[in-house]
């Protein structure tokens, strides 16, 4: 009976040892599963911020491109400004020219009816 009494003790304390292993396991576990979280996290942030810098390296070459583009109609902006003024002064003269036709088409009707007198 007595080796009965000793090997119960004995398997309760390797089931108390077991157990204190097992919870570290767990906590170990745990932390693992922590550290496991924290580290997708990490990389899903990786990951979009070289996204991001792609997106970037994108919009800076097409905001040179269109800087370069402002560049050249700045460049044009004389010529452009020079033709606005003729067109301006050209079409001062429109009504001229309507008073001319009007005048041209008075002059044939009074040929005409010279012709015919």
């Amino acid at each position: 009976m007595e080796k009965l009494g000793l090997l119960i003790e004995n398997d309760r304390k390797m089931s108390d040892e077991l157990a204190k292993r097992l919870a570290d396991c767990e906590k170990k576990l745990a932390a693992l599963d922590y550290q496991l979280g924290a580290a997708e996290k990490l990389e899903a942030s990786k990951k979009e911020l070289e996204r991001s810098l792609k997106l970037r390296d994108e919009k800076k070459l097409q905001l040179e491109a269109l800087e370069k583009r402002l560049d050249e109609l700045r460049k044009l902006a004389p010529e452009r400004d020079a033709l606005e003024r003729k067109i301006t002064l050209e079409e001062s003269f429109l009504p001229r020219y309507d008073e001319l036709e009007a005048k041209r088409k008075e002059l044939s009707g009074s040929q005409k009816q010279l012709a015919e007198d």
